[in-house]
């Protein structure tokens, strides 16, 4: 007797990960209706992990010649009533397929209504899972208060080899703050009052193959981040950052600067002499 056939293991698993990396795709690329493939997708994921459906099922061996005359079709009857249960339960890849395309379509036709009806928003989804791994990193970053006119302005920052926090608001070309060998290096200048301002100025070190990322916070809470990137040597230069949304009442400002060359000898170390806004 042939035993049951079913879908093979390696089909559902490779559209169970096409349906989970579309809604992954989806979400990273700024619609949250990417959860329901990817949800969908994972959840098939998990079926294919425990092997439940996938299982092929064995006959038994027996030693005793069967009754050609009067077992046989008890056998034959016994026998396909569960291979029919099981082969019941076996999602096809038809099924399986038609469950992806439907998320992914119910995903696009949904994400394109909320656009339309809303009109688009600065607080994306991409946004927010910026803001998401941002939070993940600022759980090593260490505070510190520093003391500005009437101010008590809080950096939190990567861990330092060299220099202070108050080094990079002092106005001296001459002091800075260097990391010890975090990369990307972060540091965050946090104000007790809101203020207004139109970019930031940051003053570095020399820099070969680089990408710097600012994330400003509004004093309403939403954020906008930008980026530059060069591969350019610079030496010892001061950049404006212009935010792209014209002057702003800001309470917060991240600052990511990533070294891109191939990890050198004495390892990462960022240097920032000062920080400002305009």
């Amino acid at each position: 007797m042939k035993p049951d056939r079913h879908t093979p293991p390696g089909v559902l698993l490779l559209v169970s990960s096409i349906g989970a990396v579309l809604g992954l795709v989806l979400v990273a690329g700024g619609s949250w209706w990417g959860a329901i493939p990817l949800m969908l997708g994972g959840m098939a994921l998990v079926m294919v992990a425990s092997g439940q459906p996938l299982r092929i099922p064995r006959l038994a061996a027996s030693n005793a010649r069967p009754d050609t005359s009067t077992s046989q079709p008890a056998t034959a009857a016994a026998t396909a009533a569960p291979a029919a249960e099981q082969a019941s339960r076996q999602p096809s890849r038809l099924a399986i397929a038609f469950m992806f395309t439907l998320g992914f379509a119910i995903g696009m036709v949904l994400d394109r209504i909320w656009t339309a009806a809303v009109g688009p928003s600065e607080a994306t989804a991409t946004s927010a899972l910026n803001a998401l791994l941002s939070a993940i990193r600022s759980e090593g970053l260490v505070e510190t208060t520093v003391q500005v006119g009437d101010e008590a302005i809080i950096v939190a920052h990567s861990e330092l080899d060299i220099g202070q926090a108050a080094d990079i608001l002092d106005g001296d070309f001459n002091t800075l703050m260097r990391g010890k060998a975090a990369n990307p290096f972060i540091f965050e200048v946090r104000y007790p009052r809101p203020r207004q301002a139109r970019a930031v100025v940051l003053d570095l070190a020399t820099m070969d193959d680089y990408e710097i990322t600012l994330t400003v916070t509004r004093a309403d809470g939403q954020a906008f981040a930008f980026r530059e990137e060069g591969t350019t040597r610079l030496v010892d230069p001061s950049i404006e950052f212009s935010f792209p949304v014209g002057p702003q009442v800001i309470r917060k400002v991240r600052v990511e600067i990533l070294d891109r060359r191939p990890p050198p000898q004495e390892g990462f170390h960022m240097h920032v002499r000062g920080f400002s806004l305009r």
